[in-house]
């Protein structure tokens, strides 16, 4: 197994290099297995402040080559073992928001992408609501396991402004994946030019200013070696603005999943089986957050 390489990066909001340092390291991993989508590896590298705009992010951090290879060679045999509550969870906070302070055109008309789509159920959750919809997932085998598994579209690589020279997109979704992105400012640039006039970008990321993580600290369970960036509403704000968007909408975000999937997904996948399987609601300091490109 390859050793991954570490960087320092400049701040992802505001480019500044001067940092202070908020959580020392712990260790390092050493490989690259605990990069994938859903990874429940604790984090364990050092949190850094911006000095100017306060994003707090890991630093030093993976250099882009092993991150975009760790995320491609990703194998998750346990994402999708839960995939109704997961999709019932999508279409219950999409159709909030649907019905909050901003609107889509109609089901026929409105084409929504989804960057991070994992194994397929955000697409498929929206399938279902009658909307047209693309998926882009880095992952080799999470794309085919939900092209297989839903026969929908879903592009295996990043997402690319190119494809949509002449078709534009009118919602773009990243559910958990904004906090991943080495640079949240190129993927937002990108974004920005393929959208439709008055498109919208819809958000669902952990926040660090959430009651949830200033309760839990370093038990947060968001606090994950995978998450190379920790948001509050000032700096996914600030972020946003930057790029021309509006934040017009913004919610904790509640998913429901089975109590096996959950006991697989913190023992990693050691665990097989329970006797029983109930549904467990969950908030732990996840926002929905809406914005509109002006």
């Amino acid at each position: 197994m390859k050793t991954p390489g570490f960087v320092n990066s400049p701040c992802a909001i505001c480019g500044d290099t001067n940092f202070t340092v908020v959580r020392r390291s712990r260790g390092s991993h050493g490989n690259l297995d605990v990069y994938s989508s859903s990874s429940n590896a604790r984090l364990t590298s050092q949190l850094t402040s911006c000095d100017t705009c306060r994003l707090v992010s890991v630093n030093p951090r993976l250099a882009s080559d092993d991150l975009n290879n760790a995320y491609a060679n990703a194998v998750d045999e346990i994402h999708g073992e839960d995939s109704e509550r997961r999709i019932r969870s999508f279409q219950r906070a999409f159709t909030r928001a649907l019905s909050s302070s901003w609107s889509v055109n109609s089901k026929s008309t409105t084409y929504i992408v989804d960057i991070g789509c994992a194994s397929g159920e955000f697409p498929e959750a929206v399938r279902r609501m009658g909307f047209e919809v693309t998926g882009y997932e880095l992952s080799h085998h999470l794309a085919a396991q939900g092209r297989q598994k839903y026969d929908l579209d879903i592009r295996t690589g990043p997402f690319k402004s190119a494809d949509f020279a002449v078709k534009k997109i009118d919602l773009v979704t990243m559910w958990d994946v904004l906090e991943h992105i080495e640079s949240p400012s190129q993927v937002l640039t990108e974004i920005r030019s393929s959208l439709s006039k008055g498109g919208h970008l819809l958000l669902n990321l952990p926040m660090i200013d959430t009651l949830s993580a200033k309760i839990l600290r370093s038990l947060w369970p968001f606090y994950l070696e995978v998450h190379l960036h920790y948001f509050t509403m000032a700096s996914i704000q600030n972020l946003l603005e930057r790029h021309g968007f509006e934040i017009v909408y913004s919610r904790p975000y509640t998913q429901t999943l089975g109590s096996r999937y959950l006991a697989r997904r913190a023992t990693a996948g050691r665990l097989r089986r329970l006797p029983l399987d109930v549904p467990i609601p969950y908030r732990l300091g996840q926002r929905t957050i809406v914005a509109k490109l002006l």
